[in-house]
């Protein structure tokens, strides 16, 4: 159901394999403040626990919740597109079945939004925790913040390696936009995880600006067994070569290939230029001398 002064939110799990993290997750989003809700949880062919009777759980707490499981494992990439593509609302944000929120988020980010008719994503501060829910840090946004301007900001989603603005991936998202663009989730060559949300963000940050607010209101818990985890600690370096160069090009290619003006696209290019020197520079410094600069900056 939408309405002008409360638009429909979709919320997206994918989930694998974790059936407390699940639930967990689940109560969190059904405790919001903000009540205008879908729930899609995708199963993808969990061999543990029973995820359809973990979602069913909640069907009374939320204005429409759908559950769907994969016949055979997608992988997680196409997970987190399937939530996607059955999305309905105005607006759609990703949670993991293992993250955590505060009861304020959708309506936080919800807020923003509809307060900037040129937004088409939206992140806060997020927490990284342990298995524990333990706090090991906090990533701020403060640099999405309105006291810059988007001319500057866009830059930073144009850069390989990214700064911490990759965390915005975690934000809500205008579902048109997404659509409309057909913006979605791409694997990385030899379909690596590794930075796939760069190409994503950049494609979104030329069809409108991704801004923050600065509060902490997610929580993303890391594992040692993760896709991502276990793929930075295998991934040869040639292989990690191999994918950055190709983001490049496809940063290169996207920015090429938009309707922005020339000045727009120089910037950007340069800012792709720029990230790869100071990448090919930082890999031939002797690892004392990166230490040094550590302590130093």
């Amino acid at each position: 159901m939408q309405s002008n002064k409360y638009p429909l939110v979709s919320v997206g799990v994918p989930t694998y394999n974790r059936p407390d993290g699940l639930r967990k997750t689940l109560k969190d989003i059904c405790n919001q403040t903000y009540k205008n809700i879908e729930i899609i949880v995708s199963d993808n062919c969990s061999t543990i626990g029973d995820a359809k009777s973990i979602t069913n759980e909640f069907i009374s707490d939320v204005n429409s919740l759908h559950f769907y499981k994969q016949s055979t494992n997608i992988g997680a990439i196409e997970n987190l597109n399937y939530v996607l593509s059955k999305a309905s609302g105005k607006y759609f944000i990703w949670m993991a079945d293992d993250d955590r929120c505060k009861k304020e988020l959708i309506n936080s980010l919800v807020t923003a939004l509809e307060k900037n008719n040129t937004a088409v994503l939206c992140g806060c501060d997020i927490s990284i925790i342990d298995l524990n829910d333990n706090v090991l840090r906090t990533e701020s946004l403060s640099s999405l913040l309105p006291n810059d301007t988007w001319s500057k900001n866009k830059r930073k989603f144009f850069m390989c390696p990214i700064s911490n603005v990759f965390l915005t991936i975690y934000g809500m998202y205008s579902l048109n936009t997404l659509r409309d663009n057909g913006i979605r989730l791409e694997s990385a060559p030899n379909n690596k995880s590794m930075a796939i949300e760069i190409p994503f963000l950049s494609k979104l940050a030329l069809c409108g600006e991704i801004i923050a607010v600065p509060e902490t209101l997610k929580y993303y818990r890391t594992h040692d067994d993760s896709v991502f985890t276990l793929e930075q600690i295998s991934i040869k370096k040639f292989d990690k070569f191999i994918v950055n160069q190709s983001i490049r090009y496809k940063l290169l290619r996207q920015t090429i290939n938009s309707e922005t003006g020339i000045s727009t696209k120089m910037s950007l290019i340069s800012a792709i230029c720029e990230s790869a020197l100071m990448s090919f520079i930082a890999s031939i410094l002797p690892k004392s001398v990166k230490e040094f600069l550590k302590k130093r900056i």
